[in-house]
This record gives structure tokens, sequence and C-alpha cells, in this order.
């Protein structure tokens, strides 16, 4: 035969060609054969199709990629392009589930994770433990020599939700050490920056007798001072001197309580 058609190159008869139906029908035959409808080509092979070999609509399977191809009038892409793949991918818009729900979802384990249902806290168990208070060891310091302190087990613990701390602390004080004491947090504090943050109050006891101070997280330390509420202008500080003076009266504890923000 003379010619071909231009797109899918099958053959055909021209009025010069000899009267030869059944050659005709057979090349014709082997042509569709070789392309039945969509036709496998290499990248090579499409990117060397003509204009006229490439109108909007064909479809070809891309032999090197194993990709389905489709043509815009002038260039192939792949038909899943702006399909959701099965691994990998990336959306670029919101996806409606049309109240269907997502199943075999990986545990979320780091931020901007999605988290599974039996992650979330929802549950009476799960919010019980958010509240529950853990028991902590004060180690009670001061600026020139530690103080000979007990902890009272019974009465030190907190409790941390995210970067919120909240509790109590308890000392019973048989040494008064030297220098301004350092009231400890169980919880190292967020940075206070250039100015010192009140947190909380300090109870000082003595045979009956009570004191009370502020208490203020140090610039930049772990500990607070504890500045007293009657000092006036003048800031007096609690230091092993008072805490000396008050041990005369009979055992002496310190009790205070915190609410802060955790670094």
């Amino acid at each position: 035969m003379a010619d071909t058609t231009t797109v899918m190159a099958l053959p055909f008869p021209e009025g010069s060609d000899a009267n030869d139906v059944p050659a005709d029908m057979q090349a014709l035959a082997e042509r569709l054969d070789e392309a039945p409808g969509i036709e496998s080509l290499t990248s090579a092979e499409i990117a060397a199709l003509t204009a006229g070999q490439k109108p909007a609509g064909r479809v070809v399977y891309n032999s090197t990629t194993s990709k389905l191809q489709v043509s815009n009038g002038s260039t192939f892409a792949n038909i899943d392009a702006a399909a959701l793949l099965l691994a990998g991918g990336t959306m670029s818009g919101a996806i409606a589930m049309g109240s269907n729900k997502i199943t075999g979802l990986a545990a979320g384990t780091t931020a901007g994770d999605a988290v599974r249902y039996e992650q979330l806290a929802t549950t009476d168990a799960t919010v019980a433990a958010l509240g529950t208070y853990t028991a902590w060891t004060p180690t009670l310091t001061a600026s020139s020599s530690n103080p000979t302190a007990a902890n009272v087990t019974a009465e030190s613990r907190y409790t941390q939700i995210g970067k919120m701390v909240v509790g109590i602390g308890q000392m019973t004080v048989t040494g008064a050490g030297g220098g301004q004491y350092r009231v400890p947090l169980p919880a190292a504090p967020r940075s206070t920056a250039a100015f010192a943050r009140r947190i909380g109050t300090l109870q000082l006891d003595a045979g009956g007798m009570v004191r009370h101070f502020l208490l203020e997280q140090a610039n930049g330390a772990t500990y607070c001072n504890a500045v007293e509420f009657s000092a006036g202008d003048a800031v007096e500080f609690l230091t092993s001197s008072i805490v000396t003076t008050w041990m005369a009266f009979g055992p002496t504890t310190l009790s205070w309580d915190f609410t802060y923000e955790a670094a």
C-alpha cells in the first residue's frame, strides 16, 4: 500500500495502487495487531513522534517508565499525575472523606504526624493520668554553704501537663547552712530573661510561729529566691541567718508552692 494514517500509521491503498484486497487487508490487520488500541512505545519513540502523531487525547503506554500517558496536543504526561499515588505523592488540596474513615494509620511519633484514636486524651483514664501528682525530692542549697534538710516525702509532689508545672515542696531544716537560700524546683523553668518571675509562695514555720515569703525565680537559674511579703522598700531574702534565729523556736519547716512554665 502506498500510504499510512498520520496517528496510528495504519496502511491504506490509494487509487493508483494495484487491486489486491487480500494483501491490503492483511497489511491492515498486521498493523492493528501491532497497536491494538493503546500502543506501546519507548520514551525515545514517544519523543520522536511528529506533531501530527500527538493529537489531544491520544493514549500510549510508555514501556520505558511503565506508565500510561496521554497527549494534550503537543506533549505526553502520565495519566496518574493528578491522582493520589498508593506510595508517595503530595496533596495540593483538601481531601473530602465523605463520612468515611481513615484506617490503618501508623501512630504519630513526631510533630506534624497524624495521631490515632487511642493517642488522643479523650478518655477518663487519660484525663486522670494527666492530673496525677508525682513525688519528688528537693535539694535545698544556699549561696555560701548548703543547709542540712530532710525532704518531707508525702508533701513534696508536682504534676506537669505539657510545659505547665504545678506542685508543692516541704523540707525540715536541721542545719541552717550559710548565705541566701535557693529554693529548688522539680523541673527546669523557662528562662526569665531580664526579670525575676514570681511563681509561688513559701512559709517558714518554727514552733508554731510562721513567716511568709514570695518565690521569685532567679534569672536564668533552676531555683527560686524567697522574698519576704512585708519587706517594704528594702528587699529581704530568706537567708541562713533568718533560719538560724527561727530554729531556736523549735523544729523548722519550709513549705512552698509553685506554678510556672517549664523550659
